[in-house]
């Protein structure tokens, strides 16, 4: 867990975290910044402290994605294999971007043949991305409400989720 110095919120300075080691070589590969900033209260106050969040939303995922990477060959009994560091990596990567979207973190599912799919859902409607060895990438999202479902292969599916988290409505509360 990282170690941070006490701040009073009306302080207006720094606090250095020091991440694990353990996850340096995630969060360092996609910039994470080691600093929070806790400003005077401006307007920019709680664009800080969301920011703030995603981060540490962030760092959740970037855990659960180490986990995986340290899956034993046969993790499941049926021959299963750990996701590689590239597959980790677009994991977060897409994670990161869905954070943007207003998305929460997903929920993180390894797959027997080195898959990782991130799953979000609402109510009867879900999002469902798939991220593979070789640079696989799917998309299943559904809205069994409406009789609505998409399942798309390779990037043109992935260019789609803006717009699916929108139909579907993941992102609001």
């Amino acid at each position: 867990m990282a170690s941070r110095t006490p701040v009073h919120p009306r302080d207006s300075q720094r606090v250095r975290t020091e991440p694990q080691s353990d996850y340096a070589r995630l969060l360092t590969a996609f910039g994470r910044t080691t600093h929070v900033r806790v400003p005077n209260r401006t307007a920019a106050t709680w664009e800080t402290i969301a920011a703030s969040l995603a981060e540490a939303q962030l760092e959740g995922v970037a855990g659960t994605l180490l986990a995986l990477l340290r899956l034993p060959n046969d993790w499941d009994g049926e021959n299963g294999r750990p996701p590689t560091q590239d597959v980790a990596d677009r994991a977060l990567s897409i994670t990161r971007a869905m954070f943007r979207l207003g998305m929460p973190a997903p929920h993180i599912v390894p797959e027997t043949d080195g898959t990782i799919a991130l799953e979000w859902s609402r109510g009867t409607s879900e999002l469902e991305i798939e991220i593979g060895p070789n640079q696989h990438v799917s998309v299943f999202a559904q809205d069994p409400a409406d009789g609505w479902r998409l399942d798309e292969e390779g990037l043109s599916g992935l260019v789609q989720v803006p717009s699916l988290v929108r139909r579907l409505r993941l992102n609001s509360p």
